[in-house]
């Protein structure tokens, strides 16, 4: 193939993987009028932000009991309080803003894959199995892609900066520069900054012979002075506490309690890895990728994967963003390694276009198995609250978890139980449990049980609100129990009072 021919059909390959993930990751904004997933403490924050014109307030309001501090790194809540002042509709911008921003996010993590593979054809299939993960969609793309989808960004654009620093006269701006970056990264998720730090650090291992320490002083000090300002009010309003709550909060730092026992590392790696099995092919094609890395001798990568894996919960969307590099690359290895016969070659083209077939349509398909869970039912239920109820009223919501958490923000009240923003109270880890005791309980229709979950919590609801589709035997219940009285009755929720 000539070299005319060879770029021709390379830009062709990127016209349409642009074309397959603009579709991938707007499908759901296009077809459904409500946000998908998950958003309702972030949007409560930033409106909070909007009212108080950008002046990061005391606490959150309604998420959680115990007062839960506006603590959250504010850069994805600040974005959005910005175009909220400027009219835009809360769920119009929940829709468009993580597909836009999930969009730029592909932009980037293609220029990283060709930088560490320096292959556009590894690029353009990584960006491809990319954009129709199911995981990285429900991280980045739902609603809440607002706060992760913008540290993706963030988070892709500071290491490809950061990999391709030379030692020269410029080094130290463009340290600062990343140093800012990775400051910005910090604003908006500390889980992404934590494996910002840590994913360099591996790097520079594996490649002293590039000298990327010697910018590590201007990094810092641009890392340093970009957070200072927010790190300097949380620290002297809360204390130093409430950041090492929110880096354990999703277990990111257990495995220092679980390097004494292998079977607790194998436990613990097994959940860094599920998500990239959600999609069967993607991580057999992973995990041979591995293998192929050690063949080539080429450890970097293989220790990227190893020690991410090592972080629990907060791992699992790197790992799945380093297994889909090395799966598209171990594809285009055995390509390159056929091309001096022209029917192994064009045997490889085959397999790579049925790969990518497969792991395309069957993200696609997951993807659109989605859909809001803010329904005309759940607006209407949430409006007899804030309408009907005293504004200082606290409640149980038992349903789903996305219905559930974007209950405060709609309704304007206060539930007895709820894990979101518990962390930065160090209480997450008890919050959830009765958090999900409370489903459990619901489900089996096991009122003493129910009521033994709400005395733990030390609170008291002034209503129960529930799904009646996952939960008709307890509504039974209620309805022959003399001590509770039905409020309210729509298509999907029961409102009930405490006589």
């Amino acid at each position: 193939m000539t070299g005319v021919s060879l770029k021709f059909l390379k830009i062709i390959l990127l016209v349409a993987c642009a074309g397959l993930c603009i579709l991938a990751i707007f499908t759901n904004a296009i077809r459904f009028d409500m946000p998908i997933g998950y958003a309702g403490m972030y949007t409560s924050m930033s409106d909070e932000l909007a009212r108080a014109n950008f002046i990061l307030p005391q606490t959150a309001s309604f998420y959680g009991p115990g007062g839960i501090p506006f603590a959250y790194p504010p850069l994805g809540f600040y974005l959005m309080a910005l175009f909220v002042k400027m009219g835009v509709s809360p769920f119009f911008y929940l829709r468009y803003a993580p597909p836009g921003i999930g969009l730029a996010g592909l932009l980037v993590f293609f220029g990283l894959s060709r930088r560490i593979f320096s292959s556009t054809s590894t690029a353009i299939l990584a960006t491809l199995f990319a954009s129709a993960s199911p995981y990285l969609f429900e991280s980045h793309i739902w609603a809440a892609g607002i706060v992760r989808g913008l540290a993706f960004v963030l988070f892709t654009l500071s290491f490809w900066m950061f990999i391709n620093l030379k030692p020269g006269q410029n080094l130290n701006k463009k340290g600062i520069l990343v140093g800012i970056l990775a400051g910005f990264v910090a604003l908006t998720h500390l889980a992404y900054v934590f494996f910002l730090f840590l994913w360099p650090g591996i790097w520079i291992v594996f490649h002293p012979k590039e000298k990327i320490w010697q910018a590590i002083p201007a990094i810092l000090a641009g890392f340093l002075v970009t957070i200072l300002p927010w790190f300097a009010i949380l620290a002297i309003r809360y204390g130093l506490n409430i950041f090492s709550y929110v880096m354990n909060s999703h277990g990111t730092l257990l495995w220092t309690e679980v390097l004494g026992s292998p079977a607790q590392i194998l436990s613990l790696l097994q959940v860094s890895i599920s998500k990239l099995f959600e999609t069967p092919l993607l991580a057999i094609l992973a995990i041979t990728g591995i293998g192929y890395q050690i063949y080539q001798k080429r450890y970097d990568l293989l220790a990227l994967f190893c020690i991410t894996a090592l972080f629990n919960i907060e791992s699992r969307r790197f790992i799945n963003i380093l297994g889909i590099m090395l799966a598209a690359h171990f594809l285009f290895s055995l390509y390159h390694a056929a091309s001096q016969n022209k029917m192994a070659r064009l045997g490889m083209s085959v397999v790579i276009l049925l790969a990518a077939v497969v792991i395309y349509s069957s993200g696609i398909i997951q993807i659109q198995k989605t859909s809001p869970s803010i329904t005309t039912s759940l607006i209407e239920v949430s409006k007899y609250i804030s309408s009907e109820t005293p504004a200082q009223s606290q409640y149980l919501f038992i349903a789903d978890f996305n219905e559930a958490e974007w209950f405060p923000y709609l309704a304007q009240r206060t539930p007895i139980i709820a894990p979101w923003g518990g962390e930065w109270l160090g209480n997450l880890e008890e919050q959830t449990t009765l958090f999900y005791d409370s489903f459990a309980c619901a489900r089996a229709a096991d009122l003493p049980c129910l009521e033994d979950a709400i005395t733990r919590s030390g609170r008291s609801p002034d209503y129960f609100i529930m799904m009646k589709k996952k939960y008709r035997p307890l509504i039974a219940l209620l309805e022959d129990t003399n001590g509770w009285e039905k409020l309210y009755n729509n298509r999907e929720y029961q409102v009930w009072q405490r006589k």
